[in-house]
């Protein structure tokens, strides 16, 4: 249930690409939200930096990489899905994020639809995540729009029965 949190969970490889440096700095922006930092960190300099520097701010949770079974809990305990990176294809943390009714804030809007379906919000830096942030978490009505919105375009495009009746007619 969601219902009174202020979670926004990050997942992913903790990597140069992804920059979750800049949700360390979101964190610090909004000191009243909790983050949840979760996936691995590999052996990389950066991904240790990244997990030190997390450790050290109040409100956000490292959990280092996770199993498959426990990700849904993450997205059942946020009521957003931030994603920091400069570059995706189609991620599938956003597809987890919708499938549970969570919406997106984003530095990189595949195909545009978190802007034109309502999914979320879309920014280019960090003061624009935290406006963003603030924008749902603050706004209820906003929020709930906005998780059906995400629910309903999983539903219609992305659930099995969907893709399977959209793969039948292309490969069949």
């Amino acid at each position: 249930d969601r219902s009174g949190t202020q979670r926004v969970l990050w997942i992913g490889r903790i990597c140069k690409q992804k920059r979750p440096d800049r949700l360390l700095d979101l964190a610090e922006l909004c000191p009243e939200v909790h983050f949840d930092l979760v996936g691995p960190a590999g052996e990389s300099e950066y991904g240790r930096t990244v997990c030190e520097r997390a450790r050290t701010l109040k409100n956000v949770a490292v959990h280092g990489p996770v199993s498959r079974e426990r990700v849904a809990e993450f997205y059942r305990g946020a009521k957003l899905l931030c994603c920091t990176s400069d570059f995706e294809g189609f991620p599938n943390t956003f597809l987890e994020a919708w499938s549970h009714g969570v919406p997106i804030v984003s530095t990189v809007d595949p195909d545009g639809l978190i802007a034109s379906k309502c999914l979320g919000a879309v920014a280019t830096d960090v003061p624009q995540l935290a406006t963003g942030i603030r924008m749902f978490l603050n706004s209820p009505l906003l929020w709930q729009r906005a998780s059906q919105d995400s629910r309903e375009y999983f539903a219609a495009n992305h659930a099995i029965d969907t893709a399977m009746t959209q793969f039948e007619r292309v490969f069949c």
